[in-house]
């Protein structure tokens, strides 16, 4: 019931740290019936600190509170020396199932993993640093995904639309760097269009990367 024993009388012995493995409900699979977890080993600095919390907590207050950790990795240190670009990404969940890619600016480009019709995990590429929180938030519920959706997702391009339809919020794409400018009205000079309904700028809006 642990964090991790291995009999009933090694019910003190702990292992913490990045490398340690531990039950994940977040991370199996289903196919085992009846065991709703599985054992595994995701190395990470979010792993090691929240389970060495854990297992002061076990030993201050005498709980037996099970430790069922949902993976969380990242890095923000990619880039160019000069460049303003600052390349980062997030994973956050368990890669099982469809792997459906949606964006394909690095600026903000996104891989959600759906499982028996269930969000699994998300990997985020670009985005704001509030947003791992809210992936969490959101694989943690395990809300359902519809795959043919978040493909026509992909094909648009469209990662706002895409991490709203699983539950994600706070995540917006960052502003194209550039657009053209649209003409509320064609020229007088040319006489083209005319009737023709006219085009408004919100309409003209970069929704999609890609």
């Amino acid at each position: 019931e642990t964090l991790c024993a291995a009999n009933d009388g090694l019910r003190s012995v702990f292992a913490v740290g990045a490398a340690a493995a531990f039950p994940s409900a977040a991370a199996a699979d289903g196919r085992d019936e009846g065991a709703g977890e599985t054992v595994i080993r995701c190395a990470s600095d979010d792993h090691a600190k929240r389970s060495a919390a854990h297992v002061a907590q076990q030993l201050l207050r005498g709980t037996e509170r099970r430790y069922d950790r949902l993976p969380l990795l990242g890095a923000t240190l990619f880039g160019h020396p000069g460049s303003e670009r600052r390349l980062s990404w997030r994973f956050c969940g368990a890669p099982l199932g469809q792997a459906i890619v949606v964006g394909k600016d690095l600026a903000l480009a996104a891989v959600l993993w759906v499982h028996e019709g269930l969000l699994r995990g998300i990997m985020l590429e670009g985005g704001s640093d509030g947003q791992a929180a809210a992936l969490r938030a959101a694989v943690l519920s395990r809300p359902k995904a519809n795959p043919y959706a978040l493909r026509g997702m992909s094909l648009l391009g469209n990662v706002q639309a895409a991490l709203t339809l699983v539950g994600v919020s706070g995540a917006s794409e960052p502003p194209p760097k550039s657009l053209p400018e649209l003409p509320v009205r064609p020229p007088a000079s040319t006489g083209l269009l005319e009737g023709a309904p006219q085009l408004d700028s919100a309409d003209g809006g970069g929704q999609g990367q890609g």
